[in-house]
């Protein structure tokens, strides 16, 4: 795990405590008890996964602890630009559904919904599989890596198929991340469902 999330996550406290009013002791107290929770790397992923959930409505929140856990997991390891420009887009919802594959697919909403996330003309949709949360983790890591840098690409935005330039730069982006291995284990992972 990099260093800013334990940052992100403390700035986002002092800020929630500054809202609150709360008086020197109470920050004190509620600082002192972040840094012990910021100690627990499990902690840290559902927090992550979390601060995206405020921002983009309900799916992984209710997924339970495995799949906060693999995708706060991924969140904790980008580079901390690549996670402040996802945690802004906020037409991008996250979901963990019955669908059986991972993928990234506009989805228009109607009219009042539309107006309610401030008339925004397409939501986006990336969907991670019910199976995530019993797959080899690295392998589940590279799937969800994989997606996160669709979004950050915007593949997917207009059309719900990538095309094969689209895959490579998004094979680029995870390696650049430093998640080349784990998508190495997501695509072995498939391989040995066909085979």
């Amino acid at each position: 795990m990099k260093e800013w999330p334990l940052n992100f996550l403390k700035k986002q406290m002092e800020d929630a405590l500054s809202e609150l009013g709360a008086d020197e002791k109470w920050r004190r107290m509620k600082m002192d008890r972040l840094e012990t929770d910021l100690s627990r790397p499990e902690y840290v992923y559902r927090e992550l996964a979390e601060a995206l959930e405020v921002d983009f409505g309900v799916g992984i929140s209710q997924a339970g602890q495995g799949m906060k856990t693999i995708f706060g997991s991924v969140l904790a390891d980008l580079p901390e630009e690549v996670f402040i420009k996802l945690l802004k887009m906020k037409h991008v919802f996250y979901i963990h559904t019955n669908n059986p594959g991972a993928e990234v697919k506009p989805f228009q909403l109607d009219e009042d919904r539309i107006r309610a996330i401030n008339d925004l003309q397409r939501v986006v949709v990336v969907n991670f599989p019910h199976d995530m949360i019993s797959r080899d983790f690295a392998a589940a890591r590279g799937t969800v890596a994989h997606e996160l840098a669709h979004v950050y690409l915007e593949h997917g935005f207009k059309e719900t198929v990538h095309t094969e330039d689209d895959e490579e730069e998004d094979d680029r982006l995870i390696a650049e991340w430093g998640f080349e291995a784990e998508w190495e284990a997501t695509i072995r992972e498939y391989e040995s469902w066909e085979g």
